[in-house]
């Protein structure tokens, strides 16, 4: 018989029956850290907005020897979409995050457009790779010719030494069956599956759109998650199949049964985040819900970060953690906690009340949990910071 991991008929996504009240007591009231180490978090900002440099959508990654890679877009003189010149950029820590390397240009053309796709890190091998879409805006003939040589399309960035150096190489992707390429723009980290037949596949939060256009009618009609699949180390992706209509900007998750767990943003007005589940290796799914417990912004919501916590350190359970803007606005950056693979969420932490919005979450081999987040005083879009904590800072 085919693989089939085991799936519950009677899952619903309920409202937690009661607040952890322990947990409200002990909610952090000052902005003092007590030092990494125990129930503390540390928070540091690796991307500064400027007059010209304007810093958004964080993708993160660690490598096995806990070296941490943080990719983001630089927008060149405006924080909006439609940025006619935007780079692709990191910064490398070799110390789990408490010291940063300079910033790094992996991606930066005058007039070209490098839209940030997402991070994944083949444990397998070691090989991090960030996937970008690369494309030529400028308006002026000098910037033209300049750049006449240099190849648009979707690329993937590469690195084997834990991101000391670079190649870049131009992504192969398939269509699906009906005719339809992924490309994961803006979605979370990509993960590397370790139950099952599809043991060392690579797996990322992928998309695609029927129909052109940013109205939100569109997106709500013709927009669809989906995911790319890659079976040869990132080699040739294929593209999986879709999930519910007017979904983008997603987040993966594998429980132990070889389940895949799809979290999506949601392009509607209700603020709840929509779900579904693969028994295929994330070829294909089905059980598509809608989550009343992990709320988001209403009017188009957002994206979130979400990341699975190592089994070897979990005593066997499907911890999953999940980061968005727990709020009818982009502010009030939170971190989920469920510990049975997405169908309760019974606890809870904010890590920035005010103005937040994309995050990208990452776990370490020693249970370090990592959130990678645009946040600001004013609006969401004045910095990318990083809060570095563990399980016991979130749960007491």
């Amino acid at each position: 018989m085919p693989y089939r991991a085991r799936r519950s008929n009677n899952f619903t996504v309920k409202h937690p029956a009661m607040l952890v009240g322990m947990m409200c007591l002990t909610l952090i009231a000052t902005q003092k850290l007590l030092g990494f180490g125990g129930a503390a978090i540390e928070k540091k900002d690796v991307l500064v907005s400027s007059e010209r440099s304007h810093y958004r959508i964080p993708s993160i990654c660690i490598s096995n020897g806990g070296v941490v890679l943080c990719f983001a877009n630089r927008r060149v003189d405006t924080v909006a979409d439609g940025a006619k010149e935007v780079h692709l950029v990191m910064r490398r820590s070799a110390d789990g995050g408490r010291n940063w390397e300079p910033i790094k240009d992996l991606f930066a053309k005058r007039g070209w457009d490098a839209a940030m796709g997402t991070a994944t890190m083949d444990s397998s091998n070691g090989t991090a790779m960030v996937s970008y879409s690369r494309n030529p805006r400028a308006e002026r003939a000098d910037a033209r010719v300049e750049n006449s040589a240099v190849e648009s399309g979707d690329f993937m960035a590469i690195s084997r030494d834990e991101g000391k150096t670079w190649v870049h190489e131009k992504m192969v992707i398939h269509l699906d069956d009906g005719g339809y390429r992924g490309h994961s723009h803006g979605s979370s980290p990509g993960i590397v599956l370790i139950s099952g037949p599809h043991h060392g596949r690579l797996l990322a939060p992928a998309r695609f759109q029927h129909k052109p256009g940013e109205a939100l009618h569109t997106l709500q009609n013709h927009h669809y998650n989906c995911t790319l699949y890659s079976d040869d180390h990132g080699k040739t992706w294929q593209t999986g199949g879709p999930v519910q209509v007017g979904t983008g900007e997603g987040s993966l998750a594998e429980l132990s049964d070889g389940t895949i767990y799809y979290n999506s943003r949601a392009y509607f007005l209700d603020g709840k985040r929509r779900i579904a589940w693969s028994y295929d290796g994330g070829q294909t799914f089905e059980d598509f819900a809608v989550d009343d417990t992990l709320i988001e912004p209403t009017g188009g919501g957002c994206n979130a970060g979400m990341a699975g916590f190592p089994r070897k350190l979990s005593a066997g359970k499907d911890l999953i953690l999940f980061s968005n803007p727990a709020s009818g606005e982009r502010k009030k950056l939170t971190v989920h906690l469920s510990r049975d693979g997405g169908r309760t969420w019974p606890v809870s932490k904010v890590i920035h009340e005010g103005p937040a919005a994309y995050s990208s979450m990452a776990v370490s081999e020693n249970g370090t949990i990592f959130v990678l987040y645009e946040n600001g005083e004013r609006h969401p879009y004045e910095k990318i910071s990083i809060a570095r904590f563990d399980l016991k800072w979130l749960i007491n």
